[in-house]
């Protein structure tokens, strides 16, 4: 498991915007996102913003929309 980043913002539709803690790899779209409680959010949609400090989007997963507003500010992590 490797730390994607911290939750910044959740959009009305349950999407995640979150701050990347490194660099991202293009490889990285549509990998699966997980909880610190190991629980399958979504998967990572859209990566943005300057190289050395990217932004990603998270497109939840059927089900997970409404535990997403509990994330923010929270680390997120992908398989």
């Amino acid at each position: 498991m490797k730390r994607l980043g911290t939750v910044l913002h959740v959009i009305h539709n349950g999407e995640l915007i979150v701050q990347c803690n490194g660099m991202m790899k293009d490889t990285w779209l549509n990998v699966v996102v997980l909880s610190e409680d190991l629980k399958r959010l979504g998967k990572v949609v859209d990566i943005f913003g300057p190289v050395s400090r990217p932004y990603c989007s998270i497109k939840p997963f059927k089900g997970s929309k409404p535990r997403m507003h509990e994330l923010k500010e929270r680390m997120i992590y992908i398989k």
